[in-house]
């Protein structure tokens, strides 16, 4: 059963006042100097002497002190630490935690806030408006869900941005109800809210990262101006690195084993040394570790202390010079032993010889250890409260550990406070070149693999050397670990002149008008001679300047008093072509826009378009006025070359368009065949037959269309040409009606019934023919026998006809079903006759009997539903039963039916 931290100070002592003032210089103001600097060297070229005092002036402002982020602290219930005044002086706070904790100050050692994972105050120790229940509302957990985990609170500054921090939250393994246990969350405080107070990110709230891990947590500072977030999962065994940068969190983490000695309990601590090369775990027993802080990976090297026979575990803490480990076991006292405080001399790197240096410097089990921003080691016994260890960096006795240096006691201190430490190093040579020479300058650190982000000034990356032929001052930036900013500058002087400039005008292919000429480096006070050769050393020209030459391999003698060289040099030749770009066919009458694509060497251009006119403009708009064909040719003149393109068009004229159509009176449902009248220098035709439905057609041949109402119908031709405007035509064709006819529906004779009379219903208008199929062409027909009757009409005048059909049947029956099935589909669920002809039934009964001859269900109903398959109210069963059916016809004829019904199911 875990304790809980209490504050057992009888009085307490008042907060120290004191305030230490220091210089801090951050990046922005960093690069201003580091402008200035280089603005100073290149405009008054400042003596070495003066410039290695600059740099010595203000390398002391490019140091930053990053102690103060943990001088004070936050733990137990209501208790804190200020070593602002260098000594720890109890600071009274409204911290509730019984075990995970973290506090942060800003760079001036001020407090900014603190938590115990659930809950974060500000520095007046309120809770921050939305820094309450950071993982959701208690009800869903028995206690405080981090507080009692041994590493539950973490505070990370966050890289790259002043004013927020990350707060890692980490639930304890026996918080109720478990799917809630062993998980990581994260917010983000912002300290511009609430008044500079602080606040958190209402969007960056209590996020789950993880899950299955142990409640160790803490933070290492890597080699890429990055933090490592360490946690390890509970049951693989493992160490999850998660890396912290600029951009934000990476959510996948790096994955190292374990030692053995670390597996077997949800409890344990972690620490990194101060160098960030190692880290300690004690969980069960105790394991040292190599760390890479450039990736983030563990190595174990050593079991300092293996798994006791009862688990158990303490805390850890390294001296300041990385040279000592000092931890406590639980195991001792599950045991039935003393617990100790054991050192553990790291100097040897060899694991056994740390091994064997354990050395036991005090008598207690510690529950706490945490290096302090003083260069002690504090520790916290349940037996002695809070102890220090004044002189941690000094092996056995020496290092004067005191067990009771403070009347209070705490189950767990803050957790550690990772900061990026981002330093700028300024560094700078003077280069003086010998004759003609090129400068190669190499970054001073470029053979340490470790830096990164190299780049010149003149935007060549790194970490290359780059070659510089020209005085001035130079530099390269880079990054170095874990974060420091490094410009290296250079300045060149090129005392015996410098290298003349070849400027080369190339020649057109084909022509001598080639050109080169030198200039010299401005404010150069060396006097020069030339003399230009060609490939056979012919002398050409004793000036600046060489012209009027082809394409081909050239020599240049540069001659001053102390120094002389010879330069080869190609000067190319270019061939460049004018091109114009137009429709290559328009329409007669309209503007047409020639556009020229010929390329920038070209500067002036004459134009012949090919119908007597000319122009001189970049791009002429041109109208034909007559049909034709057209060629047109472009000139351009440039300063190198000269060129000459052509291009023909062609000027459509407008043709008119028309159809013909046969024939021009048709049927509804009958095809009238159109015939296009058209020019060659249509494209498509666009038929729109008036009845709303429309066609396009590419060919010159006839369509036919049917028709499906009746009426005068205008008929539509639009015709599109290549290039011209469209044009129309419009024709009408006449639809005649089918007439209707209506014989009504379909009936029934019966027995001394009268006989039904058939007409058409729909009388058509205007001249039309009637005729029966049964040869009569009355207007009416008497039927007295059952059968099919028909009856065609004709209209006049292009004699459209139409027929009709009815079916006369005999109407004195009962259709009855043989089966139906009673499963309540709504589909065949009743046995009852369908169709009780034509409700000429005067009188009706039907039982129903089962195979025993059992009577089951009897109606005199004729609207009755019928049988639903029960009887009694119990379903029947499958199979076969037997229907009686009496009935009589217009009350003067008996009708008889006896059969069979199939029950389906």
């Amino acid at each position: 059963m875990k304790l809980y931290a209490q504050l057992l100070s009888a009085h307490a002592v008042p907060e120290s006042r004191g305030r230490q003032y220091r210089l801090y210089l951050y990046e922005p103001i960093k690069e201003m100097i580091r402008r200035l600097a280089l603005q100073v060297f290149t405009v008054f070229r400042v003596s070495s002497k003066f410039a290695s005092l600059f740099f010595v002036l203000i390398s002391p402002c490019m140091k930053q002190s990053y102690g103060q982020y943990e001088n004070v602290w936050a733990f137990g219930e209501g208790a804190g630490f200020d070593f602002n005044s260098g000594s720890p002086i109890f600071k009274a706070t409204n911290i509730s935690a019984s075990e995970g904790c973290a506090s942060v100050c800003d760079p001036n050692g001020q407090l900014l806030f603190y938590t115990e994972g659930y809950h974060i105050w500000d520095q007046n120790g309120n809770l921050m408006p939305n820094g309450k229940e950071l993982l959701g509302s208690i009800s869903n957990f028995s206690f405080n869900p981090t507080s009692s985990t041994t590493q539950g609170a973490l505070i990370v500054p966050m890289p790259g941005n002043a004013h927020k921090y990350y707060v890692f939250s980490l639930t304890a393994w026996e918080v109720n109800p478990p799917s809630a246990a062993d998980k990581l969350y994260y917010s983000i405080v912002d300290m511009n809210l609430n008044g500079g107070l602080g606040d958190v990110e209402a969007s960056a709230k209590g996020i789950l990262m993880d899950s299955s891990l142990t409640e160790m947590m803490t933070a290492a500072v890597g080699n890429h101006c990055n933090v490592w977030l360490l946690v390890a999962n509970h049951f693989e065994n493992k160490l999850k690195a998660y890396a912290i940068t600029d951009a934000g969190i990476d959510f996948s983490p790096v994955i190292s084993d374990l030692l053995p000695a670390n597996y077997g309990s949800f409890q344990g601590n972690i620490k990194v040394a101060p160098n960030n090369k190692r880290i300690a775990i004690n969980r069960v027993g105790v394991g040292l570790y190599d760390f890479n802080p450039a990736t983030g990976t563990a190595t174990g090297i050593a079991a300092l202390i293996r798994n006791p026979p009862q688990a158990g575990r303490g805390d850890l803490a390294f001296s300041p010079d990385n040279s000592k480990l000092y931890t406590s076991s639980l195991s001792e006292l599950n045991d039935g032993g003393n617990a100790h405080l054991y050192q553990f001399d790291l100097n040897s790197n060899d694991s056994a010889t740390m091994v064997n240096s354990k050395l036991a410097v005090g008598d207690y089990f510690m529950q706490a250890m945490k290096s302090g921003p003083d260069g002690k080691v504090y520790t916290c016994s349940p037996s002695t409260g809070i102890g220090v260890i004044n002189y941690p960096n000094l092996a056995g006795a020496a290092c004067r550990y005191m067990p009771n240096a403070h009347t209070a006691w705490a189950f767990s201190f803050p957790n550690t406070v990772a900061v990026i430490k981002r330093d700028t190093v300024f560094t700078y040579q003077t280069v003086s070149a010998g004759c003609f020479a090129n400068v190669n300058l190499l970054p001073l650190r470029a053979n340490d693999t470790t830096g990164w982000n190299y780049e010149w000034n003149t935007g060549v990356p790194g970490p290359s050397f780059i070659s510089v032929d020209r005085p001035g001052t130079y530099w390269v930036s880079y990054r170095t670990p874990p974060c420091n900013f490094n410009v290296d500058t250079f300045y060149v002087s090129f005392p015996n002149g410098v290298l003349p400039d070849i400027h080369i005008q190339n020649a057109c292919k084909g022509f001598d008008n080639g050109k080169a000429w030198v200039s010299t480096y401005p404010g150069d006070t060396v006097t020069y001679h030339y003399i230009w050769q060609n490939e056979l050393e012919d002398t050409l020209s004793l000036t600046d300047t060489l012209q009027k030459v082809p394409s081909g391999n050239y020599i240049l003698h540069v001659i001053t008093a102390h120094c002389d060289t010879t330069l080869s040099f190609f000067l190319p030749e270019e061939e460049h072509k004018v091109s114009f770009q137009a429709d290559s066919i328009i329409c007669q009458g309209t503007e047409l826009t020639l556009y020229n694509t010929s390329d920038s060497s070209f500067t002036q251009f004459y134009w012949d378009l090919g119908d007597n006119n000319h122009s001189q403009l970049r791009n002429p708009v041109h109208i034909y006025k007559q049909s034709g064909s057209y060629e047109i040719r472009l000139i351009g003149i440039g300063l190198i070359c000269e060129d000459t393109a052509y291009k023909t068009i062609t000027v459509d004229s407008l043709l008119p368009g028309s159809f013909l159509t046969q024939p021009d009176s048709i049927c509804v449902g009958q095809s009238i065949s159109f015939y296009p009248q058209i020019g060659s220098t249509t494209l498509h035709l666009h038929w729109q037959f008036g009845d709303g439905l429309e066609m396009i057609s590419s060919y010159k041949n006839k369509i036919q269309h049917a028709y499906e109402v009746a009426g005068i119908i205008p008929v539509r031709l639009n015709i599109q040409f290549r290039v011209c405007p469209d044009t129309y035509f419009i024709d009408t064709v006449y639809v005649y009606r089918i007439p209707e006819i209506d014989l009504g529906t379909d009936a029934g004779l019966c027995i001394n019934d009268a006989s039904i009379l058939l007409q058409n219903l729909q009388k058509p208008s205007g001249n039309y023919h009637q005729l029966w199929n049964t040869g009569d062409t009355t207007e009416s027909l008497k039927v007295v026998h059952p059968g099919m009757y028909s009856l065609t009409v004709r209209t006049e005048p292009l004699g459209c006809s139409n027929t009709a059909t009815i079916e006369i049947t005999k109407d004195c029956y009962i259709d009855i079903p043989n089966a139906f099935t009673p499963n309540g589909d709504g589909v065949n669920d009743y046995f009852f006759p369908k169709q009780l002809s034509a409700q000429k039934i005067t009188q009706f009964k039907m039982k129903i009997f089962n195979r025993w001859g059992e009577l089951i269900f009897e109606t005199n109903k004729k609207d009755s539903r019928g049988w639903d398959g029960q009887f009694n109210g119990k379903p029947q069963p499958e199979g076969t039963y037997v229907y009686i059916i009496n009935a009589e016809i217009n009350g003067t004829r008996p009708e008889h039916y006896q059969g069979n019904i199939t029950l389906i199911r």
